[in-house]
């Protein structure tokens, strides 16, 4: 039986309502499904971010109704491709055994999954067109490959709103590690480095010389006689770059690559300063100059933000590049369904565990809490709390976690 009004979708989570008793022994249970898996059996198109095709949605429900002996009421006319993220429900009228089932049956094929998360990471605004791509291709590429939603603040495209630097991803824990990874590879990254004036070749046939068609590489004079060199590309190209500098030592006639002064800069807003350039960072900060052979400075810019300067060795570079990349702040987003008065979080050995501060609120009129975690290392730390978070999401979580 199709729900042609397509009324059986709501903004609750949890995953089956309570029966409802009706005469001559039939209950009446709403079932929550999964809204992507539901729209790719509804349309015919192989599942989302994948090749697999599943069995259309009149079939299969005509098939639950079979072999369970319910009364089956989907939502035929689902929007497909909506804006919302709600998960639609679906009618099962029947006695006990009958509903359970279908219930039974119907969890085999649409279960939703309760590992969904939503992590929120800093990238500055100024770099979200580079990654987002022509005509969106770089994220839509990466959420067809990792099942995950990207979203990029509107606030950016309007030249007067403030500018919002956060980038949420949403999907599983697994997917969203890996959706981060991609955007974090993504990002542009630019290496200024100046050379003697002692080239073998003319300057625009450097480029061809390095082999390296996919950097951008440019060369300007500068007033005492030297040459500047940029070389743009992304992070993911990082071994290219590290790869053309080797070949400019040689070209420039300069021994060893380490004796190459490179820099690199990171902007960041200057709220943000704290957490990189902090007086509790300071002995951390000297520790990964020592070990990258790098400098770090940081100075204000004219744009109400903070430009923190990395000179050093290319390797050291883009190694004490990343670790400042790790230190800024993001927000992590899931669900937890509580059982009872008494189906608390142990706060205290996560935030002994993992170095994090947490707080657990419960909401009104449902069964379900809210969570704060605050931790400044946290994207630093993620890979180490995702093994955690699986097992916890897993057991059905609903919180927020805020990091800063």
């Amino acid at each position: 039986m199709n729900d042609e009004d397509g009324v059986c979708e709501s903004g609750r989570n949890d995953s089956a309502t309570p029966q409802t008793s009706l005469v001559d022994g039939q209950i009446e249970e709403r079932i929550q499904v999964d809204r992507k898996r539901l729209e790719a059996m509804i349309t015919g198109e192989p599942l989302y971010g994948s090749d697999k095709h599943l069995p259309s949605a009149e079939d299969f429900f005509l098939k639950v109704s079979e072999l369970s002996g319910a009364l089956i009421s989907w939502p035929s006319r689902l929007k497909i491709g909506a804006k919302t993220k709600k998960d639609p429900f679906v009618k099962v009228l029947g006695t006990a055994e009958q509903v359970n089932c279908a219930r039974q049956l119907i969890a085999s094929m649409l279960k939703v999954k309760r590992d969904r998360i939503t992590l929120k990471i800093e990238i500055p605004h100024t770099e979200h067109s580079k990654i987002i791509g022509r005509k969106g291709k770089n994220t839509q590429d990466i959420m067809r490959e990792t099942m995950c939603h990207i979203h990029f603040p509107d606030s950016n495209k309007n030249h007067d709103m403030e500018k919002n630097n956060q980038v949420s991803i949403s999907g599983s824990v697994g997917q969203v590690e890996k959706a981060r990874k991609c955007l974090r590879n993504l990002s542009p990254l630019s290496i200024s480095l100046d050379l003697p004036n002692s080239c073998r070749y003319p300057l625009l046939e450097v480029q061809k010389t390095i082999g390296m068609p996919e950097l951008f590489i440019t060369f300007r004079e500068n007033y005492n006689g030297t040459i500047n060199c940029t070389i743009k590309g992304t992070q993911q190209q990082e071994v290219g770059i590290v790869k053309t500098v080797m070949v400019l030592a040689e070209i420039f006639q300069i021994q060893g690559e380490s004796s190459i002064v490179c820099q690199t800069v990171l902007n960041i807003r200057s709220s943000l300063r704290s957490n990189v350039m902090g007086d509790d960072r300071a002995e951390q900060l000297q520790c990964v100059a020592q070990q990258t052979s790098t400098s770090i400075q940081c100075a204000v810019n004219a744009s109400d933000g903070a430009a923190i300067v990395i000179s050093g060795p290319i390797a050291g570079v883009i190694i004490a590049r990343k670790y400042i990349i790790s230190l800024m702040p993001v927000a992590l987003h899931f669900d937890r369904v509580v059982e009872s008065n008494y189906d608390l979080v142990d706060k205290s050995s996560i935030e002994k565990e993992f170095g994090v501060t947490m707080n657990e609120k419960w909401r009104k009129n449902q069964n379900f809490s809210n969570i704060s975690v605050s931790d400044r290392y946290f994207e630093n730390s993620l890979r180490r709390f995702s093994s955690y978070l699986i097992a916890f999401s897993l057991s059905l979580v609903y919180g927020t976690f805020h990091c800063r």
